[in-house]
């Protein structure tokens, strides 16, 4: 089974101390803003991700704008999911910006990275980094893989969104490049769902889109009102 849940910010993870009935053969994919690696030290971090690891399913995240992009970046890329990842830790595994995964049978496209609207109240390489943004390797990687499965998945896995949920959520002024993307996306791409994180609501907007942010739903299940 897989589960799809929002941002946890480092250390928010109570939502998944009473998470029962699931085993490692369960994977939980947090919709970025994961936070577990947030700074160079090691033993920290290392710290951090044990304690993720205690829990009794598998660990999966994307990327979101809140993450330290500078350490993120030194991350080797490897072979997962008949994609590429990254492994953060023994198990946790970093899905990359991009990608179209094949997760127990399910193609999932993916791309992480939003634009920080406090970004005036934080500090340049010390809480806030320019990657937050996909460059524009990390587009066309996404636009290569898109072509190859003739603009047709299962699930959309994001940390923002398009500017129509957005706006349906009462959010304006967002960054032009990746929302402007994800209008592409919602023009051209055929799925099932599409998910999302970084708004800290959870609301299913319609039968096709759900902002999630502490809840925990299964992939492919919608939120009720």
């Amino acid at each position: 089974m897989i589960y799809v849940t929002g941002d946890t910010h480092r250390n928010d993870i109570s939502r998944f101390k009473n998470f029962k009935g699931v085993t490692k053969d369960d994977k939980v994919i947090i919709l970025g803003d994961h936070g577990f690696i947030w700074n160079n030290e090691v033993e920290k971090n290392n710290e951090v991700c044990a304690v993720i690891e205690q829990f009794p399913f598998t660990t999966i995240v994307l990327d979101g704008n809140h993450e330290n992009h500078e350490v993120l970046k030194d991350y080797d890329i490897v072979d997962g999911f008949r994609g590429k990842v990254s492994k953060l830790s023994k198990e946790i595994v970093w899905l990359r910006r991009g990608e179209v995964y094949l997760i127990e049978g399910q193609r999932i496209f993916v791309m992480g990275g939003a634009y920080s609207i406090d970004k005036e109240y934080r500090t340049y390489m010390e809480s806030w980094w320019p990657e937050e943004l996909p460059n524009s390797s990390e587009y066309a990687n996404a636009l290569k893989n898109l072509d190859n499965c003739n603009w047709e998945v299962d699930y959309v896995l994001t940390h923002t969104a398009s500017h129509y949920s957005a706006q349906t959520l009462g959010y304006e002024g967002l960054d032009q490049g990746l929302n402007k993307f994800f209008d592409t996306l919602e023009e051209n791409l055929k799925f099932k769902h599409w998910y999302f994180g970084h708004f800290h609501h959870n609301r299913t907007i319609d039968s096709k889109h759900t902002c999630l942010y502490q809840a925990i739903l299964p992939l492919g299940e919608t939120l009720t009102k």
